[in-house]
C-alpha cells in the first residue's frame, strides 16, 4: 500500500507539474516518498530506535559501508561513462565542462535524491520484504523491480525516448536497484546504498 501511494502520487506529479529540479527534490519528493512511510511507522507506535532501524539507520559498520558504497559508486560511474560512449552521437573524445558551483549543486542534488529513494527502497521496503520472504535474492529483486517501475512516469511523460532505449534504461534502473539492495543486505547500513546511488546520479548528470 505504501508503494502504491508513492507510485500514484509521483506519477501524477510527473504528469501534471513541472517545477525546478531543486524544488522537486528538496520539497515534493520527500513529501511524496516519506509521508506514507512515516504514517505507517507512526501507526505501529515505533520507538525512536526502532523507527531509525526501519530505515537502516545505525552506527554499526560505518567504515565498511562507506568503502562498499564508494566502490559500487565507482562501478556505476564507469558503467554510465561507457554507456555514454556507446549510445551518444558525440565523438568519443567529446569533452564536457562544468563549473565548481555547478558541480557542487550536482553533488548536493544527487545526495538528496539518493537519500529519499534509498530510505524508502533499501531501507523501509527491502527490510520488510526480508522479514516477510526470508529470502535475500527475492527481496532484492522485488525491491529493484519496484524501484524500476517508479521511474516509468519520467520515461513516459518526459523523456519520450525510443522503445529500445527506454527498455535499456529500465534494465539499468533494475541493476542499480538490485545492486543497492544487495549492498544494504550485506552492510545493514543505509549509508552504503545512499553513497552508491549518489555516485550513480552524479554520473548520469555528468555523462548521460
Amino acid at each position: 500500500m505504501v508503494y502504491a501511494v508513492i507510485f500514484i502520487l509521483w506519477g501524477l506529479y510527473r504528469l501534471l507539474f513541472r517545477f525546478p529540479v531543486f524544488i522537486e527534490e528538496l520539497v515534493f519528493k520527500p513529501i511524496i516518498f516519506l509521508l506514507p512511510v512515516f504514517s505507517v511507522l507512526a501507526g505501529e507506535g515505533k520507538s525512536w530506535r526502532s523507527f531509525a532501524k526501519s530505515f537502516g539507520l545505525n552506527k554499526q559498520g560505518i567504515s565498511l559501508s562507506i568503502y562498499y558504497g564508494l566502490t559500487l559508486g565507482v562501478v556505476y560511474i564507469m558503467a554510465v561513462r561507457l554507456g555514454g560512449y556507446v549510445f551518444s552521437q558525440q565523438p568519443t573524445d567529446h569533452q564536457f565542462s562544468i563549473s565548481a558551483a555547478g558541480f557542487m549543486n550536482l553533488v548536493l542534488l544527487s545526495l538528496v535524491t539518493a537519500s529519499w529513494e534509498q530510505l524508502v527502497f533499501s531501507g523501509f521496503l527491502l527490510l520488510r520484504f526480508m522479514r516477510a520472504l526470508n529470502d535475500e535474492w527475492a527481496s532484492a529483486s522485488l525491491s529493484a523491480l519496484l524501484f524500476t517501475l517508479l521511474h516509468l512516469p519520467i520515461l513516459v511523460f518526459e523523456s519520450h525516448a525510443p522503445f529500445v532505449l527506454t527498455a535499456i534504461q529500465l534494465l539499468l534502473f533494475f541493476l542499480v536497484g538490485f545492486g543497492n539492495a544487495v549492498l544494504m543486505l550485506r552492510t545493514r547500513n543505509i549509508l552504503a546504498p545512499i553513497l552508491s546511488h549518489t555516485f550513480w546520479a552524479m554520473a548520469v548528470g555528468l555523462f548521460a
